[in-house]
């Protein structure tokens, strides 16, 4: 991907299969799986599933970060403890938003590893814009655009 082709408009969305997801998560020693559906992810880890919903990102001042709503999660009885998953998980920080929905925010930048993925394409992030994050069956698709003003992408998922 080249920069220049995506202030002239010739790459718009990008799409990122879920076995190169798994892939980065394997290289950097994680023992989580992502499976993405048409309207959910499923992330696997250890022994805990969770079904979620892309709800909005924040790439400003250095975060990276993406909000879900939780949909569903197994065991049940994990729901009970999720505000403390943070401890396991300091990546992940479990809240509430303001009409009852159950929050996850994925704080892509302080997972191990993963970070210097980040830090390699940092120069692209600084110009770019994530305008819209869609999902169908096996890959996400990132419509990018260049940034002009803030970079908060407040949509919910279409």
């Amino acid at each position: 991907m080249n920069l220049q082709d995506l202030i002239t408009g010739r790459i718009q969305l990008v799409e990122i299969p879920e076995s190169l997801i798994n892939q980065l998560l394997h290289d950097h020693g994680l023992n989580h799986t992502v499976q993405i559906r048409n309207n959910s992810i499923v992330l696997s880890a250890d022994n805990i599933k969770a079904e979620v919903s892309y709800h909005s990102h924040n790439f400003n001042n250095g975060n990276i970060t993406i909000n879900f709503i939780l949909n569903k999660i197994k065991p049940f009885y994990y729901s009970m403890g999720l505000q403390l998953i943070h401890k396991r998980y300091p990546y992940l920080l479990y809240w509430k938003d303001h009409i009852g929905n159950k929050m996850i925010t994925c704080y892509l930048d302080r997972i191990s590893g993963i970070d210097s993925v980040f830090n390699d394409y940092a120069s692209y992030i600084k110009d770019l814009n994530i305008e819209s994050i869609d999902y169908r069956e096996g890959k996400i698709i990132i419509g990018l655009c260049t940034k002009s003003g803030g970079t908060e992408g407040d949509q919910e998922h279409v």
